[in-house]
């Protein structure tokens, strides 16, 4: 990235801007879309999922975006901590919020104290977790790949046949393509 190695925490906006991730169909560079420009793009015809990696305290440039865009409907905000749902809750009662707890103790932490969305892990969709998340009376995601194993993202056809055998309500992945088959064996 950025002909050297670095992460993306380590980087500045304007460094993450010069990013080329791709090119349209006319061949014209594709970069990393500011959360406004993407709200922009978006309006109306998706949702946003923000994975909220700051502190709490600085949420309120997000949540401040959102308001001015009218743009609260069309986005759910991923928390890892009580404190950041409790403060986003506090400010924006109405956002919709997904528990991105690191472990299953977390996550049933964020959905005791009111997170929307419960998300678990794919090596977490078992017979011991599903009763919980069945009971919940809220969506339930599966981000696929496992946090320790690597491959985060990443999974088959075959695992989100499964996923929709069991109920799970949506999925994240990195290929949008393996869902549209899974999709096509309706």
């Amino acid at each position: 990235m950025l002909d050297r190695p670095a992460r993306i925490a380590d980087c500045t906006l304007a460094e993450l801007r010069e990013l080329v991730v791709g090119h349209d169909e006319r061949g014209v560079p594709q970069t990393i879309a500011t959360p406004a420009e993407l709200l922009q793009l978006v309006a109306g015809r998706a949702t946003i999922l923000f994975d909220l990696k700051i502190p709490p305290d600085e949420a309120a440039g997000l949540l401040t975006l959102l308001r001015a865009m009218d743009a609260e409907s069309g986005a759910i905000i991923g928390v890892r901590s009580v404190a950041a749902l409790g403060a986003i809750k506090e400010a924006a009662p109405q956002l919709v919020t997904l528990a991105f707890g690191r472990t299953l103790e977390e996550v049933r932490a964020l959905v005791d104290v009111g997170a929307d969305i419960a998300r678990l892990w794919s090596p977490w969709v078992d017979d011991a977790a599903l009763p919980w998340a069945r009971h919940l009376d809220r969506p339930v995601w599966v981000m696929c790949g496992s946090p320790t194993r690597g491959g985060v993202g990443e999974t088959t056809v075959e695992t989100l046949l499964d996923y929709r055998r069991r109920s799970i309500d949506a999925v994240i992945l990195n290929d949008p393509r393996l869902a549209l088959t899974a999709n096509a064996q309706r």
